[in-house]
């Protein structure tokens, strides 16, 4: 899941992909639950990313708000993936955090670098394709 937020507003949220997702199909449903079922999917998804384990007590707080504050919802998952980014950029870094500009920046310059060596048949190609996944970026 690619980290969402920061945010300014709530209007922020409801802008999201996913949150107009998660509401258009709650309108288009018949069954109820639609709506937190989504939201419930949205922190899963950051929770997973971010290798968080959820506590029983977490799950149904998490399930709750899900329920009755989709915003919330997107806003806790931000948070999370977030921090999941910044702990991957200062664990990549030797602990220094690279900002998001430039972590998009290294990211992209990894893939020339893998596709250059790839291309040239220089060995080393796994240590970049390593660095990239640890970064967040593809492996290819």
């Amino acid at each position: 899941m690619t980290a969402i937020g920061p945010f300014s507003s709530e209007d922020d949220v409801w802008a999201l992909r996913a949150m107009r997702e998660i509401l258009d199909a709650s309108r288009a449903a018949t069954a109820p639950g639609v709506l937190a079922q989504g939201c419930r999917a949205l922190h899963d998804g950051a929770c997973e990313g971010a290798s968080v384990d959820v506590g029983k007590y977490e799950r149904v707080s998490l399930d709750w708000l899900a329920g009755i504050e989709p915003p919330i919802c997107a806003l806790v998952a931000g948070l999370t993936g977030r921090v999941r980014a910044a702990r991957t950029a200062r664990s990549a870094s030797g602990g220094e955090v690279i900002g998001r500009d430039d972590l998009v920046i290294v990211r992209a310059a990894l893939a020339d670098a893998i596709a250059w060596k790839q291309h040239a048949r220089q060995a080393g190609v796994s240590r970049y394709r390593a660095l990239a996944v640890a970064l967040g970026g593809d492996d290819e």
